[in-house]
């Protein structure tokens, strides 16, 4: 337990991604009900949360300003308050302009990410690097995890060609099970070879 960093609570963004939930403005969370959320959660023990990028609408922008300051005056400063972002300069600078303590940056990085971003492996490398180089110079203290979106669809080669490359500008890697198709024995196996190739 002594490198346990704490969990990550995903219910402000993910939570609202669940069938009956997304896109459908009756089913998202009002604000009353975000505030009843996040106090209970602190309450427990998180400390880190994760939102959606503000460029996804301007509704959940001002949730997130609103939950910021009603945070804050519940006297928990340490609560790190994260944006789920593209890897894209614009919507890293919109967040941290709105008051994220940090991003969760996210790429693709399965054999589909050339035809998706119209670039090879090696260019998509560069420019995470760059970004986050970037991010960490502008802005040093603020939080940076990043991860490869659909993880465990994704070989371990490609993954581990990025994050070499990313290790030491971020705090923490993620490695969502994006579409749920990991078996613990896969997790297992996938964390103990990362822990030991990213021991920090």
């Amino acid at each position: 337990m002594k490198t346990f960093k704490g969990l990550i609570d995903v219910t402000f963004r993910e939570g609202q991604q669940s069938p009956l939930m997304f896109s459908l403005p009756k089913y998202r969370f009002c604000l009353n009900e975000k505030k009843k959320i996040v106090a209970y959660l602190l309450k427990i023990g998180i400390r880190t949360f994760e939102f959606f990028s503000p460029i996804v609408n301007e509704l959940e922008a001002r949730d997130f300003e609103s939950l910021r300051d009603y945070i804050k005056s519940l006297s928990f400063n340490k609560a790190k308050l994260l944006a789920h972002c593209r890897v894209n300069y614009q919507d890293a600078q919109a967040a941290l302009r709105d008051g994220f303590d940090g991003l969760n940056l996210y790429l693709r990085l399965s054999d589909i990410a050339e035809q998706l971003y119209r670039k090879s492996l090696p260019e998509v490398a560069e420019m995470a690097k760059k970004l986050v180089i970037s991010l960490r110079n502008q802005f040093p203290n603020i939080y940076i995890r990043f991860s490869c979106e659909d993880a465990f669809k994704t070989k371990l080669e490609n993954i581990t060609f990025v994050y070499d490359q990313l290790h030491q500008y971020v705090d923490t890697f993620g490695f969502p099970d994006t579409t749920g198709m990991a078996t613990p024995e896969e997790a297992r196996e996938r964390l103990q070879f990362l822990i030991k190739r990213y021991p920090r």
